[in-house]
């Protein structure tokens, strides 16, 4: 239908400003914005499953490149360098003080308690908590050095992606397609731009290098690279309980993509995850996580919304995430509507033969897996809060439309989609990255703010913050933190904070030597505090 570069022209304009005009004029807050990208999610998700390949549909194009080079890696890296760099310079908000705080204490007596004891009784992930602690000695309290290493990371991550590709026998055209596609994601604002997210950005990295060696070993027989996944899965599963999924993705892999079924290999990788979660469950004295008001793990709730949100939200947010809280929202309705109509286009274009379907389905059932362990967060709103729990199954969401790309007959047609869709997506992520420009500025200017007001506090003041927001634009504003944060300010121990809203704030001094200060939060704009009476 769409063979030709001006047939596929003409069909992504007429489809675009279709979209946009349905976004203009029947989406009027930002949860029906969100509504309308998450039919066409869905919309795309059933076009590939109404599309699924058979024996008789000859190969339109020979995928495995006999070019062995790393141009393509290069310039996903590269582009995806250039999307995520601005956001080197943001400050930090809400629990990176806590980290930071944490980062001050001795390093090995530390990780040792969260090690055998948890975070709180709830997470164990002391990896990820490692490298912050790496972090804090090499950068202090320069941000920039956190986000560098956030960015590092995703750069390992996409290279991962690359090889992983490469190693299953996929090609470098769709290897550069997936790694190109996952470099620039929108979805992935939160993970790369928040320092308190490391732990997603960490688990995803190694979790994807775990399978990319169970991989090589599959096809080579290496005991080196078996051991070097085995290692790998064992960081992931101590940066966050996600990757607990690997072995089920190694089976689906063993499964759909392999030539020879071996599912031995796969024990190694199985047992060591039951070793690892019975350790978990001795040292949280229980299955961890977040819990609800009657300390019941939320893990446990399952309900008709927890299905939504693993089959509809979850995968759509992924897709076609866009944080619709913030300004402008003109600009990212039309970048919207080009990225769904790219999207559709390529999934009515694209041939599949049966083969290229199961890459597919194998990259639903990633999905799906990586995202089963957060499943209570997964029904992410129009500001993408906690959209960090999406990023592992965002690697396989970046498999399954570099198979849609690849499989467009006409290779102009089908670089030329790939290349507006990456540059769309590029779009998508630097408007998603205002919000953390704009709250972490907010954060940076507050405590300024606090310093010019109160400017040599007497020993032990309590400050009390009347009608703080815990979120701005879907990024968290001192949700948690914040004593920390005065403390950091200040360079001073003594001093705390807290929100009038949480619990029982404080109205009076409880001793002679105790001083209390009430502020007042008054809006996003300068000045954004000023002291009141209690």
């Amino acid at each position: 239908m769409f063979s030709s570069p001006r047939r596929f022209v003409i069909g992504f304009a007429l489809m675009a400003s279709s979209i946009h005009l349905f976004i203009v004029a029947a989406a009027r807050s930002p949860r029906a914005h969100m509504n309308v990208m998450q039919f066409i999610a869905v919309l795309f998700f059933l076009i590939l499953m109404l599309r699924r390949g058979a024996d008789d549909v000859s190969e339109p194009l020979q995928l495995t490149s006999r070019d062995n080079s790393l141009r393509g890696l290069s310039l996903a890296m590269f582009i995806g360098s250039c999307v995520w760099i601005p956001m080197l310079p943001f400050y930090f908000v809400s629990e990176d003080f806590e980290h930071l705080a944490a980062a001050r204490l001795p390093m090995l007596s530390t990780l040792a308690q969260l090690l055998f004891r948890g975070e709180a009784g709830l997470f164990l992930r002391p990896v990820g908590f490692a490298t912050i602690f790496i972090d804090y000695h090499l950068w202090q309290h320069w941000p920039v050095g956190y986000h560098l290493t956030n960015l590092t990371i995703h750069l390992a991550t996409i290279a991962g992606l690359y090889c992983f590709c490469v190693y299953l026998g996929a090609g470098t055209e769709i290897a550069t397609c997936a790694a190109l596609i996952y470099a620039v994601m929108p979805i992935h604002a939160e993970p790369i731009a928040w320092m308190g997210a490391r732990f997603d950005l960490l688990c995803a990295c190694l979790t994807v290098w775990a399978a990319v060696f169970y991989i090589k070993f599959r096809t080579s027989g290496s005991r080196g690279a078996h051991l070097a996944s085995l290692a790998c899965f064992f960081l992931a599963a101590l940066s966050k309980e996600n990757a607990y999924v690997l072995p089920l993705l190694l089976i689906m892999a063993e499964w759909l993509l392999m030539p020879d079924r071996r599912l031995r290999p796969v024990l190694c990788t199985f047992a060591l995850a039951v070793g690892l979660f019975v350790y978990r469950w001795l040292v949280l004295g229980g299955i961890g996580g977040y819990t609800d008001p009657s300390g019941r793990p939320i893990t446990y709730s399952i309900g008709a919304r927890t299905f939504e949100g693993l089959l509809i939200r979850a995968p759509a947010q992924m897709l076609l995430g866009y944080n619709w809280f913030q300004p402008p929202i003109g600009g990212i309705r039309i970048v919207a509507a080009a990225t769904a109509a790219v999207l559709l286009m390529s999934a009515l274009g694209s041939q599949l033969t049966r083969t290229e379907w199961k890459r597919i389905l194998f990259s639903f059932v990633w999905i799906l897996l990586a995202v089963l362990p957060a499943h209570p967060l997964v029904l992410i709103n129009a500001s993408l809060m906690n959209s960090r729990v999406l990023h592992l199954g965002s690697l396989g969401l970046a498999i399954l439309v570099a198979q849609v790309l690849c499989g467009i007959p006409a290779k102009r047609v089908r670089w030329g989609a790939a290349g507006l869709l990456a540059g769309l997506l590029g779009l998508g992520s630097i408007h998603n990255l205002g919000a953390w420009r704009w709250t972490s500025e907010l954060s940076r200017n507050l405590l300024l703010e606090l310093q010019d007001l109160d400017p040599s506090p007497q020993e032990r003041t309590h400050y009390v913050f009347h009608s703080l927001p815990e979120n701005l634009r879907g990024v968290y504003f001192f949700r948690a933190g914040l004593t920390d944060a005065i403390r950091f300010a200040y360079g001073r121990d003594d001093l705390t904070g807290e929100r009038a809203q949480d619990s029982s704030p404080r109205g009076a001094p409880t001793s002679s030597e105790d001083r209390v200060v009430h502020l007042m939060w008054r809006g996003e704009s300068a000045p954004l505090l000023e002291r009141v009476r209690p």
